[in-house]
């Protein structure tokens, strides 16, 4: 390999994405799972439903499994004086838990076992790779990298099927850079919330993905996507990670370490000089009052936005809710996740956009399509046509209950849905009387 200036000998530098910023230097800690072999074999006509009952018990089984992981993760947000919610990781392994829970999603596997006399196993690995296919379809980075989610939970009950063990996960030295070919949701949740991590290097992955969002949320320098990380580095040798622009250096020199450093401090510097002015109101050189407010995708980013100044929600984006699941979200799994939000904004307005997927970016509940779906409606139709409307009676729900939840905001600001860019009425004012 080269040094970053092209020359042999010295430091070896992988490059990736950049997923979380920051400087982090410390050894090498590799970590790995290794994906399951998946057996292919034929059923016998006779054991069919027998294999179904497998199939639904490594499936129930896997539920039970990230409902104890999150149980876990909650415990330990629950201790940390923070602004942010105690679910605020905890529904990465929710969102995982619903993927288990979704019946239809377990249909379709069993019907390829009784159409083909497929194993559990091998029938699960055939549905999961046609989802991905279409995920990666997909115009949007974000579902793209879903796929990988699929996988996870793929390995997790297959795992189940075969009796292996799941979730025993290694525990990293204090003060590592931790090293994996790819970490999953539950893994990373628990692995990056034990404090121990300075910083993050895989080998798959990108910037929209669980772990990237984790290591922002927690401030871990992250490079993702190296492709070969952890086949190239040893356990326990020197390493520095600069998140901000994807660089990774196996063995710095001095010199090296020296710079990186110094950027660091520079950083620093400037990130403590930036927040003396988070708390201040935004305002114009001629004293006109702006309310400025966060955009964020899911939950965990609510608190990066309070403590960079954000005075509450201008956007919070409800597409990942559907994601990865051939059912849609019932009004109950929205109004949780609405509120959990609301509990942890505290007095702050939140706005709730309904999903703005469009039919180029359709959610696998949803049988609809357009022969051009950059003119179709993204999200006001689905959202607002019976049996459909759990996401407008949820954020009703939830804008009733916010008293209960936390003291009212002290201006009128709004808390409540909002709808992606229309040019009518339509089909909102239609359904109006829903």
């Amino acid at each position: 390999m080269k040094r970053r200036d092209g020359r042999q000998g010295g430091s070896s530098a992988l490059r990736g994405i950049g997923a979380a910023p920051g400087v982090a230097i410390g050894p090498a800690y590799l970590f790995e799972r290794g994906r399951v072999r998946t057996p292919r074999y034929h059923v016998p006509q006779a054991e069919l439903d027998a294999e179904i009952e497998r199939l639904s018990a490594a499936f129930v089984l896997g539920e039970q499994q990230l409902a104890a992981v999150q149980e876990r993760v909650e415990r330990e947000e629950l201790g940390a004086a923070t602004l942010r919610g105690p679910r605020e990781y905890g529904l990465i392994v929710e969102a995982q838990r619903a993927m288990l829970r979704d019946q239809a999603f377990v249909d379709q596997i069993a019907a390829l076992v009784r159409q083909e006399q497929l194993n559990a196993e091998w029938a699960l690995r055939r549905v999961v790779r046609d989802i991905k296919g279409r995920l990666g379809q997909s115009e949007d980075e974000y579902f793209r990298e879903r796929r990988d989610d699929l996988d996870f939970l793929a390995d997790r009950v297959v795992r189940n099927l075969l009796g292996q063990s799941v979730d025993l996960p290694q525990i990293p030295p204090d003060g590592c850079i931790l090293v994996c070919h790819e970490l999953s949701p539950a893994d990373a949740t628990i692995l990056l919330l034990e404090g121990k991590v300075l910083g993050l290097v895989t080998d798959t992955g990108g910037k929209t993905g669980h772990t990237a969002l984790i290591a922002r949320a927690r401030n871990i320098p992250a490079v993702v996507g190296t492709v070969n990380a952890a086949s190239l580095v040893s356990r326990g040798q020197s390493l520095a990670v600069d998140g901000a622009h994807g660089l990774v250096l196996i063995d710095p020199s001095p010199d090296e370490l020296n710079d990186l450093r110094a950027g660091q401090e520079a950083q620093r510097v400037q990130a403590n000089e930036l927040s003396s002015y988070a708390s201040l109101p935004a305002a114009t050189t001629d004293g006109v009052r702006i309310s400025l407010l966060g955009n964020i995708e899911f939950p965990e980013e609510l608190q990066q936005a309070l403590t960079n100044g954000a005075e509450g929600i201008g956007l919070y984006r409800t597409e990942f809710l559907y994601l990865n699941r051939t059912t849609l979200p019932s009004e109950e799994e929205h109004y949780r996740t609405y509120r959990g939000l609301l509990e942890a904004a505290g007095p702050r307005p939140v706005i709730i956009r309904t999903f703005d997927l469009g039919m180029d970016k359709i959610p696998m509940g949803i049988k609809h399509r357009e022969d051009n779906p950059r003119l179709s409606a993204p999200s006001c139709a689905p959202c607002c046509a019976p049996p459909r409307m759990e996401i407008c009676r949820s954020c009703f729900r939830w804008s009733r209950d916010r008293p209960s939840c936390a003291k009212p905001a002290p201006s009128s600001r709004p808390c409540g849905p909002s709808w992606p860019v229309r040019a009518s009425t339509w089909p909102i004012g239609s359904r109006s009387g829903s």
